[in-house]
């Protein structure tokens, strides 16, 4: 989920506007009195707004419903993030919406400025073919169209004026790795998006998984484009996952004698709580009872801090999520 403050109903309060993993698209209203509870953003007809699947609370089940074009073929897509921009220059706020494989629809708002209502139905956004490439130029090189994918899959499309023609453009993060911008080629009141500009290539293509250096995300990148350093052009702010393996150290004689007394001790938990667990009390549904769940959590507290001092001393791999800056020159 990558929400967005947008001011959604025009009055005077930033909004929140966000996708979620159930598929359905939701606001969190502003006001003088801070936030209000999340509501789920309906169509005309009543429905929540979304793509094709979508996870069914009553069946607790995925379940798919017909929200494509009459007449057209409505992909199993999972919406899981929404942007809010006017699409076609109405004058009212419309909906991007990116499915988790990575293709992104719009849907219409028929309603008004100050009061949304969605048409409930998704039109696909189209782009023109082409290789991906890391040169604005080749977002020219306009052939066919087809529907605009993100390689890699979409995790939060953001609308921004990327060239600073007046116009919006689309810049999307990917599950895959990279960021990925679609300038738009059409107008105001008619986008036309080119071939996928690579404003970030996956690292993996330039440093091993799991080496020792930081050197960007790898995958799940999320991006923002801001003018980080207030030099007047938009810089890039994204996060994402990065996998690295820090450098083998040798341990001195007391760090290796703590290390196992700190293992043993671990062990020595562990142990408490299968103990505690077996003579404890096992509910119909499969939970703990709240005493037996008190108890293991109570040396559950004792336990986390001697395995971060551990995984401390003994370098891993391991999975981080971090922020990274990307200037843009």
């Amino acid at each position: 989920m990558c929400p967005q403050l947008v001011d959604f109903d025009a009055d005077g309060h930033m909004d929140l506007v966000a996708g979620t993993f159930d598929g359905a698209a939701f606001l969190v209203r502003g006001s003088e009195r801070g936030y209000q509870p999340f509501e789920r953003i309906r169509d005309v007809e009543g429905r929540q707004v979304q793509l094709s699947s979508f996870w069914n609370y009553e069946t607790e089940s995925w379940d798919d419903a017909e929200r494509g074009p009459a007449g057209a073929p409505n992909p199993a897509d999972h919406m899981i993030s929404t942007a809010a921009v006017d699409w076609d220059g109405d004058g009212d706020l419309d909906l991007v919406l990116g499915a988790k494989k990575g293709r992104l629809y719009v849907q219409r708002n028929v309603g008004t400025r100050t009061e949304p209502v969605y048409s409930g139905v998704s039109e696909p956004i189209l782009t023109s073919i082409g290789d991906v490439d890391a040169s604005a130029s080749a977002a020219t090189q306009v052939r066919t169209s087809e529907h605009l994918t993100v390689p890699g899959g979409c995790t939060a499309p953001r609308v921004v004026d990327w060239n600073g023609d007046g116009l919006f453009d689309l810049v999307c993060g990917s599950f895959g790795g990279g960021v990925f911008a679609y300038l738009n080629r059409g107008t105001r009141q008619e986008p036309a998006f080119g071939v996928p500009i690579a404003l970030l290539y996956n690292t993996v293509d330039r440093t091993p998984r799991g080496g020792a250096a930081h050197s960007g995300p790898e995958r799940g990148t999320y991006a923002d484009a801001v003018d980080y350093d207030g030099d007047g052009d938009l810089d890039l702010l994204v996060g994402g996952y990065l996998e690295v393996t820090p450098e083998p150290r040798a341990l001195t004689p007391e760090q290796e004698a703590r290390v196992a007394e700190v293992t043993e001790r671990i062990r020595a938990l562990e142990k408490r709580i299968d103990q505690i667990v077996r003579d404890g009390v096992i509910e119909e549904n499969g939970d703990l009872d709240d005493a037996t769940n008190a108890a293991v959590q109570e040396v559950l507290v004792e336990l986390q801090p001697l395995q971060d001092e551990l995984d401390r001393s003994i370098p891993q791999v391991g999975e981080r999520a971090r922020v990274f800056f990307f200037e843009r020159l």
